[in-house]
């Protein structure tokens, strides 16, 4: 069988479904199918090159150093116990590793799971640990039943290139390492979605390996005064800068910070990127040069972020994960949810903010910037309503104005009539004329 999607599959639900024989001649991409029976105390190994291995009513096998790919199963357990299976790759198959029937008490360490639709299906199987392995599958694990997926903390190098071992390397897992040990302390136990029952305590956490290249001064504008404004010396609380420099160009970094309340910063590209800095720089104070004070609230800390590199405008965005303390959160007024991440660009502006986590002391935040420039964690308080106030007119007192008294209407009338009087009076007097005139004749 060559160049299929998924080479061979045998599957069943009871124990005669599994009573066969298949030789090592058959191949699937020119590589041996391994269908071992009824066998206890052997191991196996790269060399015998194996395509697909099925271990059925197996004791105390180990599995080490195979690549298995592009079959329905990697691996397939069938009540099989106290086995190790280690540093297997297992990819582009429909499920990675399979255990079923009772398949209990075995090993799983150092592993890679990669481009499958499951990493590890686990169905009426108890008591294995998983640890240490890696997870970068569709779905990375489904298991109802009572299994371990993590060890005791404990100190060396994991398969991530961590300092502890712990638990294993999720693709999704998306808490945060608070203490620098490599090991998530948030959205603990991981749980593959709902898929796992229990979980990992301690999943691995990608280190930080780069030694950060040197500071930069350049400075960008174009999405908000980048190095705008500089604090004085004396309101810097602490500073930290972080660099990587990567083999091939990205799109995405995480920069972890270890000194104050920001964590971890997520700087996501437009196009790929060779190389960024950044310059964290936790501040006692609002800096002087910002005049405008934040929005009503209680204030955490203020933070000033440069980039370097890159600029501002070559960021499609930006992630910012910080911490506060739940004391700090009950004392004024205990909403989580009310704990905002502002940015100054000419004027405070709030950003998405959002609890991802905690743990005894902290809950954990992630808030989504455009750009980077001075930030404030604060706590936003009920704003006080103040009534809008109603612009009255003021009474306008005008000058007073001599003006003549009004003439009343009588004294009007009164002059009417003395012209009446004097006209009848000469028709009168004339007509009187007229008739002594006439008796003279």
């Amino acid at each position: 069988m060559n160049e299929n999607t998924y080479n061979f599959r045998l599957h069943g639900s009871s124990e005669p479904h599994f009573a066969n024989q298949i030789d090592t001649n058959n191949l699937v991409d020119g590589k041996p199918i391994y269908y071992v029976r009824n066998t206890s105390n052997e191991g196996y190994n790269s060399s015998i090159n194996a395509g697909t291995f099925y271990i059925i009513n197996g004791v105390n096998i180990t599995l080490t150093d195979l690549n298995l790919t592009t079959n329905h199963y990697g691996i397939f357990l069938w009540n099989t116990t106290d086995s190790n299976i280690q540093n297997v790759s297992v990819s582009n198959n429909n499920c990675g590793i399979y255990l079923v029937s009772s398949s209990d008490n075995n090993t799983l360490t150092s592993n890679t799971a990669s481009n499958n639709n499951y990493g590890i299906y686990v169905i009426s199987s108890n008591d294995n640990i998983f640890y240490d392995n890696y997870f970068n599958n569709s779905a990375n694990v489904y298991d109802s039943y009572d299994n371990i997926w993590n060890t005791t903390k404990t100190e060396g190098t994991n398969i991530i290139g961590g300092s502890w071992l712990g638990g294993n390397y999720w693709s999704d897992y998306e808490g945060i390492d608070t203490d620098s040990d490599d090991l998530g302390d948030t959205l603990t136990p991981y749980n593959s979605s709902g898929n796992i029952n229990g979980g990992d305590y301690h999943p691995l956490t990608m280190p930080d390996t780069t030694e950060p290249p040197a500071p930069t001064d350049d400075t960008d504008t174009s999405n908000g005064p980048v190095n705008y404004p500089t604090p004085l010396p004396e309101n810097v609380a602490n500073s930290e800068v972080k660099g990587t420099i990567f083999n091939e160009p990205v799109t995405s970094a995480d920069l972890k910070f270890t000194k104050g309340y920001i964590t971890l910063v997520t700087v996501d590209a437009k196009d790929k990127i060779s190389e960024v800095i950044i310059t964290m720089q936790e501040l006692k104070g609002k800096p002087s040069e910002i005049k405008v004070t934040p929005p009503s609230g209680v204030v955490h800390t203020y933070h000033n972020i440069d980039l370097g590199r890159i600029e501002n405008s070559d960021l499609a965005g930006a992630t910012i994960k910080f911490r506060a303390e739940k004391k700090w959160i009950a004392d004024n007024g205990g909403d989580r949810n009310a704990v905002v991440v502002m940015r100054y660009h000419d004027d405070w502006m709030a950003l998405e903010t959002k609890p991802i986590g905690e743990d005894d002391e902290y809950v954990f935040f992630s808030a989504r910037t455009p750009g980077f420039s001075t930030f404030v964690i604060t706590m936003e308080s009920e704003e006080e309503v103040t009534p809008a106030e109603v612009q009255t007119p003021e009474h306008v007192v005008e000058d007073e104005v001599d003006e003549p008294a009004p003439v009343q209407a009588e004294s009007q009338e009164g002059k009417s009539y003395w012209w009446l009087v004097l006209v009848v009076g000469a028709v009168i007097a004339g007509v009187i004329f007229f008739c002594l005139q006439e008796q003279k004749r």
